[in-house]
């Protein structure tokens, strides 16, 4: 009985040491937002403050540049200042 218990505390110390010792996976941002004056659209003559985001894609195999993913936002004009 004693070595049951004794084995049962050294897999649930051994077990619980592996998974809180684990540092969590530091997950990095590659997106890049400038904000900048731009028009509202084709046809428009009306400069907006725009929040632009460009977000990359994987890269795909045959490719010499990364793709992106382009966002553009109409926002408040205090941010392009």
């Amino acid at each position: 009985m004693a070595r049951l218990l004794l084995y049962v505390t050294i897999t649930c110390v051994t077990t619980l040491s592996i998974v809180f010792s684990w540092n969590p996976a530091q997950a990095t941002v590659f997106d890049t937002t400038t904000y900048s004056w731009g028009y509202a659209g084709l046809g428009h003559n009306e400069q907006v403050c725009q929040k632009i985001t460009s977000h990359p894609l994987p890269k795909q195999t045959g490719l010499e540049r990364q793709p992106v993913r382009i966002a553009s936002h109409i926002v408040d004009a205090k941010y392009c200042q």
